[in-house]
């Protein structure tokens, strides 16, 4: 993008560009210059391999994700066995080949950086 087509903007995640709930999830993203942000809220109980993979069609969820953790934690299991959890103000990168889930009772929510049609997982 050229720097001549930008514009000074703001967005809120109370007005959203694109928002929609599938199994347990909320997905609510705001794209500025090409680039997207997604808050999105899993509720306890969502795991990827119960609640995704049928709709991926693969074994580990194959796509990166970058993000950063708000509230509540998430567990992260890849394919090679090493794990990580994520906690309020984690940023983290989990790359493809995971299993992931909410961990306790409350809610994971977390803002994600790029493709907003996958969720977390």
């Amino acid at each position: 993008m050229k720097t001549e087509e930008l514009t000074l903007q703001r967005k809120r995640f109370d007005h959203p560009d694109d928002s929609h709930a599938r199994e347990g999830q909320l997905l609510e993203t705001l794209e500025l210059g090409g680039i997207a942000l997604t808050k999105i809220t899993m509720q306890p109980g969502w795991r990827w391999s119960k609640d995704a993979k049928h709709r991926e069609k693969t074994d580990w969820c194959e796509h990166t994700h970058i993000g950063y953790q708000l509230s509540g934690r998430q567990h992260i299991l890849m394919a090679d066995g090493s794990e990580l959890e994520t906690e309020p103000g984690d940023f983290f990168l989990v790359p493809p080949g995971h299993d992931g889930w909410v961990v306790g009772d409350e809610p994971s929510v977390f803002l994600a950086i790029g493709n907003p049609s996958h969720e977390m997982g």
